[in-house]
């Protein structure tokens, strides 16, 4: 029975099912929500593993005169990846759903909002960071003119806007549909 159903049968007679059983059912959709968000960031962190082992590899195919530091380089960020994924899932686990299921779920939607804006402000600042790192970098080895480097250092707003458009359609796909069903749930509970 969906939520609306029992809601309209509660106004329309007499109840068969208590406060009790209307919370619990509640309550499974809730977890099932988030149990979806977890499997979402599982697969989110495994694909940033395997995609940091596929740039360590590629560093030592190309054989490249840093790849050691380089691969250390990716080898600190993965381990930033997988600290940031773990915390996120302690947060979003933690939240106790037997006490008042309406700010349980209130309480994961705002985590859950604060982790997207922290993607969106993140994500793009460090691929520009790292770019321009890498144009420091090459910029110290090579002997590039002046109007070469000006335009390599100004393709940073670019890179910049199309990671920003790529992070909301990555969000989107990933966490939006569970970001929308939380919010349906809390609305339920109102």
């Amino acid at each position: 029975m969906e939520l609306e159903e029992i809601k309209d049968y509660i106004r329309k007679e007499q109840p068969n099912y208590s406060r009790a059983e209307i919370q619990d059912i509640l309550r499974i959709r809730t977890k099932r929500s988030l149990s979806r968000v977890n499997s979402t960031m599982f697969w989110d962190a495994v694909f940033m593993g395997l995609t940091v082992a596929m740039l360590v590899g590629v560093t030592f195919i190309i054989g490249l005169k840093d790849k050691y530091i380089i691969s250390l380089e990716l080898i600190g960020l993965a381990l930033c990846l997988f600290i940031h994924y773990r915390i996120k899932y302690r947060l979003l686990n933690k939240i106790n759903f037997d006490i008042d299921l309406h700010n349980a779920a209130q309480t994961a939607i705002k985590r859950l909002s604060k982790f997207i804006s922290i993607y969106l402000w993140i994500i793009p600042s460090s691929v520009s960071a790292i770019y321009l790192y890498t144009q420091f970098r090459l910029f110290e080895v090579t002997s590039w003119q002046w109007g070469e480097t000006l335009s390599r250092f100004s393709l940073v707003i670019p890179i910049a806007v199309i990671t920003l458009l790529i992070t909301r359609g990555l969000i989107r796909i990933m966490y939006q549909r569970h970001l929308k069903a939380l919010k349906h749930i809390v609305n339920d509970l109102a």
